[in-house]
């Protein structure tokens, strides 16, 4: 699903980070248990609940910020933002399961 929204979209930032947020919403959920049980996720077949795409698609809007910036000429500034980026998605796992830990 990664794949063929990152081709289908050809690139674009807007139409990845939707999906991205649709797929982590759908992931939140699903461990969230506000899901309905059952065989729901059965007609989504390799999306699942969201989060192998979401892993992947995060890794894809990575490359493309990073690319994007570079191109601009930013090199010393690229990797401060990703490492906030990191930080803020880091810490947003730590308070979305706060009893578990982290399993990032």
């Amino acid at each position: 699903m990664a794949a063929l929204t990152f081709v289908l979209s050809k690139g674009k930032l807007p139409v990845v980070l939707g999906v991205w947020i649709i797929c982590m919403a759908l992931n939140m959920a699903a461990h969230g248990h506000l899901l309905p049980e059952g065989s729901w996720h059965s007609w989504l077949g390799p999306v699942g609940d969201g989060g192998l795409a979401a892993l992947v698609l995060g890794g894809a809007i990575t490359s493309m910020l990073f690319r994007s910036l570079l191109e601009k000429g930013r090199r010393i500034p690229v990797i401060g933002w990703l490492t906030l980026i990191a930080v803020i998605l880091l810490a947003a796992g730590i308070m979305t399961r706060p009893y578990w830990g982290s399993r990032k």
